[in-house]
């Protein structure tokens, strides 16, 4: 079994009641993609993923996008 991860960011501008009437007001900027199970490279943890890590417990397992 694999595990991916995605993220997108994306620019939203306009109001959100506009949206309603079927415009859309958002442009994707990029979008990114990452394998952590099984693991095809650990990062290196800094001090923000060893906080999240023990919030989470055994089962999490860390990764890291590069912008």
């Amino acid at each position: 079994m694999f595990t991916f991860v995605q993220l997108a960011c994306a620019f939203r501008y306009g109001s959100e009641d506009l949206d309603v009437m079927g415009l859309c007001f958002r442009k994707d900027i990029w979008f990114e993609q990452t394998q952590i199970y099984p693991e095809n490279s650990k990062p290196q943890l800094s001090a923000m993923h060893e906080t999240l890590l023990k919030k989470a417990g055994d089962n999490a397992y860390p990764f890291s996008f590069e912008v």
